[in-house]
């Protein structure tokens, strides 16, 4: 995680993934956006229900640490 960027969270197993690495790559590599992808089994149940997310969310993280679940179940 970087101290200046937002960081998108995105499951291998996501529906969103092609959408998200073609706009990781439009954005390009100065961007305040970088894209960290992860498997859904990297992260403990507990983390995954207390941010109310699935294989098909996204996680944002603020460059200060704050950490937002992005579900498609509102």
């Amino acid at each position: 995680m970087s101290p200046t960027q937002f960081t998108l969270i995105i499951f291998e197993e996501s529906p969103y993934k092609k959408i998200v690495l073609e706009l990781e790559k439009e954005l390009g590599i100065k961007s305040i956006l970088s894209v960290k992808m992860i498997k859904a089994n990297e992260l403990e149940i507990d983390t995954l229900q207390k941010l109310k997310v699935n294989i098909s969310s996204l996680i944002l993280v603020r460059p200060d640490g704050h950490v937002f679940g992005l579900s498609d179940e509102f």
